[in-house]
């Protein structure tokens, strides 16, 4: 089983492995998904919508003058 770390990105990883004897050589690559937890991309969306929510408070109350 490959884990990812806890401080990996998220994003897309090839991993590479070779194995070799004197016979035979033999590699394989896998394509590995690190996603972030749901909660985070949450809280992201939530940070965007009150900083939004700001933006407009202030353009509300110093708008035109």
């Amino acid at each position: 089983m490959v884990r990812a770390s806890k401080k990996a990105l998220p994003g897309d990883y090839v991993v590479r492995m070779d194995a070799r004897n004197p016979e035979v050589t033999s590699n394989v690559e896998f394509r590995i998904s690190v996603k972030t937890p749901l909660i985070l991309r949450w809280m992201g969306i939530m940070i965007i919508l009150v900083v939004l929510g700001i933006i407009y408070g202030l353009f509300r109350k110093y708008g035109k003058r």
